[in-house]
């Protein structure tokens, strides 16, 4: 029987310091130039590193034009999950930014993730690299379906230029794009839906960093739409 009882006083401290906790390793991301009326989406992973479960219970976005759905609203000491944030731009010009807060059962103060871009009204007319189309729209009309499509860069600078994607990871597209972009030289990429997700509406963007002196990025939405025929 006492040693019970002594196992019992042992274990209540240890228990008692038991505390969740919440960590965002990459709590910012820049879009760079976008253009208008436009949805922007990007990923940030939600860690639970502390000894308790970690439970979300608010997340307030400053507006309806910002959308940041859970999958669930508790992790696991441990366990991380994924969360997808959809930003709609609408007829923004210059600077936007949106700084989302979350609420849970860490602290009473929220942490935040911070999200930026530059809204231009006219992507043809950038100095820096173009995109045509500015918009990848990928569609299924009826029996006709639009799973692919080609897109020039036009490097508009007077030396070449690296393009690395620096987006979250577009899991229902293959996207092709060149490394180098020679001065004044139009290049060709291509993105294409995958087989497993033609029937699928999503909308997703593509954010691109050129090794300018300004690590200039540009980020083109991305669409899928199903259109019913007009028979039906």
């Amino acid at each position: 029987m006492k040693k019970f009882v002594i196992a019992i006083l042992v274990l209540t401290p240890a228990l008692a310091l038991a505390q969740p906790q919440l960590e965002i390793p990459n709590d910012r991301f820049d879009f760079g130039l976008t253009p208008q009326r436009s949805t922007l989406v990007t990923d940030f992973w939600f860690k639970s590193t502390g000894d308790d479960t970690l439970r979300i219970t608010r997340i307030k976005t400053g507006c309806s034009c910002v959308m940041m759905p859970l999958e669930r609203d508790w992790l696991a000491p441990g366990d991380s999950m994924k969360v997808k944030i959809f930003w709609e731009i609408t007829k923004e010009i210059g600077h936007a930014g949106k700084y989302p807060y979350i609420y849970t059962n860490v602290k009473e103060r929220p942490f935040r993730v911070y999200m930026d871009c530059i809204a231009i009204r006219k992507p043809e007319s950038t100095k820096v690299v173009t995109f045509s189309p500015f918009k990848f729209e990928l569609a299924q009309i009826g029996e006709r379906s639009i799973d692919s499509i080609s897109f020039e860069m036009f490097n508009k600078f007077e030396y070449d230029v690296e393009a690395k994607v620096v987006s979250s990871e577009i899991e229902e597209c293959d996207i092709s794009l060149p490394e180098i972009l020679p001065s004044n030289r139009v290049s060709t990429g291509y993105i294409r839906v995958k087989p497993v997700f033609r029937n699928q509406e999503f909308k997703r963007s593509l954010t691109v960093e050129f090794t300018d002196a300004n690590d200039t990025r540009m980020t083109i939405p991305i669409r899928r739409k199903i259109y019913q025929s007009s028979s039906q």
